[in-house]
């Protein structure tokens, strides 16, 4: 510790272990990964049968999507409804992302701030591209 009163300041922590932490810990920072393999294309529409809860209070970051074949895809990313039972029902869009190659990513998110214990879940809006293999990393910080 050096100074008094309000000017104090810590240069840091050394632990019984000799370790020393000269810094604060950094932000909780996680990704939701979501697969889906499929023997032909892959159909459209919400899959509820893979979702991803939060664990705590989070900001969306970022959203990658990788597909197994290119001519178009459209990803969503949707927050489910209060209902476990039937999550599509009040879902709210977090966010869209179209894929002409085989991989796209994004920072634009419609809703941005989310609640622990809410659940995410893949939504495919398009495949054109017949993809048979999707893949959905939503990368998001506690808040």
């Amino acid at each position: 510790f050096s100074g008094s009163g309000e000017g104090t300041q810590v240069s840091g922590i050394t632990f019984s272990d000799d370790t020393k932490q000269t810094t604060a810990a950094k932000t909780d920072i996680d990704v939701a990964t979501f697969t889906i393999s499929a023997s032909s294309a892959i159909t459209t529409g919400k899959k509820t049968d893979s979702l991803y809860r939060l664990p705590y209070d989070a900001t969306l970051k970022n959203v990658d999507v990788k597909v197994s074949a290119t001519g178009g895809f459209t990803a969503g990313m949707f927050i489910a409804g209060s209902d476990f039972g039937l999550p599509a029902t009040g879902s709210l869009t977090g966010a869209t992302l179209g894929v002409s190659g085989l991989t796209a990513s994004s920072t634009s998110f419609d809703v941005t701030t989310l609640t622990g214990g809410n659940f995410l879940m893949f939504d495919v809006i398009n495949n054109d591209s017949g993809s048979t293999q999707a893949q959905m990393f939503v990368t998001y910080e506690r808040r």
